[in-house]
């Protein structure tokens, strides 16, 4: 979870799946209990090692400083490898979100 202040927001979230069947993101106000962003729904087959990305996109408004945070659902639960392999090589990154607050006219 994390807070984001009162603002408009532009918002590219990208989330691994693997060897998870169907799986979708999305960004959730857990403050105002209110769903802002749908990611895209993806396809990766359980038994085949595929890792692909659910993709949140697009512009959200909020009114006050509220908790958002990003909630990932997928058919097959893969307790060690279901949101993306470890490579072992340093930290590990697997969800990425990046988001810009808009500029309001003067």
């Amino acid at each position: 979870q994390f807070v984001l202040a009162p603002g408009t927001y532009r918002a590219m979230i990208s989330c691994p799946g693997n060897n998870v069947q169907h799986h979708q993101a999305r960004l959730y106000n857990v403050t105002a209990t209110a769903l802002l962003l749908l990611g895209t729904v993806q396809y990766c087959h359980d038994q085949h090692f595929v890792t692909n990305r659910s993709f949140i996109v697009g512009r959200f408004t909020v009114s006050a400083a509220q908790t958002l945070e990003i909630q990932h659902i997928c058919d097959f639960t893969k307790a060690d490898t279901g949101f993306g392999p470890s490579s072992d090589f340093t930290d590990e990154i697997y969800t990425i979100a990046e988001f810009w607050r808009e500029i309001e006219p003067d």
